[in-house]
């Protein structure tokens, strides 16, 4: 819990705040956000999308290229091993995976850009 606290004051000290948060229905992926979401100072649209639950490489591509074009940015909190296995690297717990791509559309199982980190509560960075 701590972890995800600290994801969202990652972000906000950054001055990072996401268009819209898409969020796996499972209950730890929820309280996940709801944590880290706590922490940004700003309300965010949220999307719960099932397909994220037990979802495939296909499943999460399916979810990215249908982020409506009016966000330039997303998050989304859901479950390995589909999402270590669309960046092929592997993602621990409280891991943020950033994807630079030129439209949601553009995305695909072999992303052009990626940058990992590893969130913690203990981080002084």
């Amino acid at each position: 819990m701590a972890d995800a606290r600290a994801v969202g004051t990652w972000f906000a000290t950054r001055g990072v705040i996401p268009g819209v948060a898409i969020v796996s229905p499972a209950v730890r992926a929820q309280q996940t956000w709801e944590l880290a979401s706590a922490e940004l100072g700003s309300v965010l649209p949220i999307r719960v999308d099932p397909a994220l639950y037990e979802a495939t490489v296909t499943d999460l591509l399916r979810t990215i290229r249908g982020i409506p074009a009016e966000f330039t940015s997303a998050i989304i909190v859901g479950h390995n091993p589909a999402l270590s296995d669309l960046i092929g690297v592997e993602l621990p717990t409280c891991a943020l995976a950033r994807l630079d791509l030129t439209s949601w559309g553009a995305a695909t199982s072999e992303p052009d850009a990626v940058k990992v980190r590893r969130i913690r509560a203990t981080d002084d960075d």
